[in-house]
């Protein structure tokens, strides 16, 4: 390919002086770009996707990514995203060495998480996973637009932990200072790692060459800080690979608050130490993956540790669970739970509205968190957590109506009634595109109640059957495929 005028004399300086690994450097990029796919454990196992893959039409995978023990190398052609399945939630398509930064963050369940810069979400999903479905996960992301696909991403992959605003830094720092136990700063950068996937960022590059992203970068790990709890864990990552917004970011980041330990990032096959820049500062612990090192685009990580003592989750967690519904509400959902979930399911979430989870009402629709979420008033929230339906009037008193988040957390068996769409007719992508189905043979010859749309057993949304083998489409209009 093409790079941006500038770029090769930037980065020459990071290399030995004998040339050879730097010509390696810059033939890598006209290599196709590494494609990635990693297990959602919420949904599936790494090795369980790896044995689906001819089931969505994909090749064998060419291997395991060594630093993310759900993630799958795939080959260039390979598209998982066109699959109807990939609307289940299974999986995330992603950029191998985008797969580092939550390995290092190490979440755990019970924690309060902030992903800092969390869109388009791929790293957000991630941490959810690791978090097991508890404690707290803020998703944030400067940029409205990019936050509603950040939220989207949530809901499609199962978290049931995530709340979205669309905040600045600065703000979230101002609102939530020393809230958080771990937090990702995947800042914006000048994006050399992007150039093989989005050629079109080669036309960008030089807009970055000025040094607003460090300035941006510098701003960032200030409100960062001030967010941390007292012992709490800060990783910084980009995809770039300059030095300037690297490894000079950290050491400066250092300097500005020498009470931090940089701790080593492990280093599995593929990741590189960073660079001894400047020199003897320690800078090696950190990690950079090369693409002409490893199956990757490129990424830079680092660990911060923040000194003092980390509370326990599970205590802060006990202390602060608190809410449940109105018992008309609770009855409304029994009557659901009871008419469309097995007996485990329907228990399983019945317990989460009646004080088992922190539940809200917003309007008449039912959010539900693990643990009692903060004050976020004065910020733009575009998801409250786990939205698991809404409340209706009708002429029977209140009912309960199912989200399309619900569908997309429910394991295959758990609806009483499913309707299996094929994929090889195209009835599977009529769904996806909101079309009324016929699905001859499918058991259902009833109408009213609720069925689940599934791809090869797992969960897609929900449909109202119609009778003689008809179904109303319940796909949400802002999810459908054109």
């Amino acid at each position: 390919m093409r790079l941006p005028a500038g770029f090769p004399d930037r980065v020459r300086p990071l290399f030995p002086e004998d040339g050879e690994e730097f010509s390696a450097f810059l033939a890598s990029f006209d290599e196709p770009s590494a494609q990635g796919l990693r297990a959602n454990p919420a949904r599936i196992g790494r090795d369980a996707l790896r044995a689906l893959l001819p089931r969505l039409g994909e090749p064998e995978a060419l291997g395991d990514v060594p630093w993310c023990p759900d993630g799958l190398l795939l080959g260039s052609g390979a598209a998982p995203g066109r699959h109807p399945l990939h609307e289940a939630g299974l999986y995330y398509v992603q950029e191998p060495s985008a797969m580092l930064p939550a390995e290092v963050l190490a979440p755990q369940p019970g924690e309060r998480v902030l992903d800092l810069c969390a869109a388009p979400g791929g790293k957000s999903v991630q941490i959810a996973a690791k978090m097991g479905g508890e404690g707290f996960l803020l998703a944030n992301d400067l940029h409205e637009d990019r936050a509603r696909a950040l939220a989207r991403n949530l809901e499609r992959c199962g978290a049931t932990n995530a709340a979205v605003t669309a905040a600045s830094p600065e703000r979230l720092a101002d609102r939530l200072p020393g809230f958080f136990d771990r937090i990702l700063v995947d800042a914006p950068c000048s994006g050399e790692g992007m150039l093989r996937r989005d050629p079109a960022s080669a036309g960008r590059w030089a807009s970055y060459a000025d040094g607003r992203c460090r300035r941006e970068q510098d701003a960032i790990l200030e409100a960062a800080d001030a967010l941390l709890a007292p012992g709490g864990r800060l990783v910084y990552s980009t995809c770039t690979f300059e030095r300037e917004e690297d490894e000079d970011a950290v050491a400066a980041f250092l300097d500005r608050h020498p009470e931090y330990l940089l701790e080593p990032v492990a280093k599995a096959p593929g990741v590189s130490d960073a660079l001894d820049l400047p020199p003897g500062r320690g800078l090696t612990a950190a990690a950079r993956i090369w693409p002409h090192r490893a199956p990757g685009d490129g990424h830079f990580c680092a660990c911060l540790e923040k000194p003092g003592e980390r509370p326990d989750p599970a205590a802060r967690r006990h202390a602060s669970a608190s809410g449940g519904l109105m018992p008309a509400s609770l009855v409304a959902f029994t009557r659901f739970a009871e008419e469309t979930l097995e007996d485990a399911a329907a228990e399983r979430f019945a317990a989460w509205i009646a004080g088992a989870r922190f539940a809200r009402l917003d309007g008449d629709h039912v959010h539900v968190l693990p643990t009692t979420p903060p004050d976020l008033s004065g910020l733009r929230v575009l998801k409250r957590g786990f939205h698991l339906g809404a409340l209706e009037e009708g002429r029977g008193g209140l009912r309960f109506a199912p989200s399309h988040s619900l569908a997309l957390v429910l394991a295959p068996g758990e609806a009483r009634r499913s309707v299996d769409l094929p994929v090889e007719d195209g009835t599977a992508l009529r769904y996806l595109k909101g079309e009324t189905l016929s699905v001859p043979g499918s058991g259902l010859s009833d109408a009213g109640g609720w069925a689940a749309a599934t791809v090869l057993g797992y969960p897609i949304g929900w449909l109202r059957p119609m009778g003689n083998g008809m179904f109303k489409n319940l796909h949400p209009p802002g999810w459908r495929r054109t």
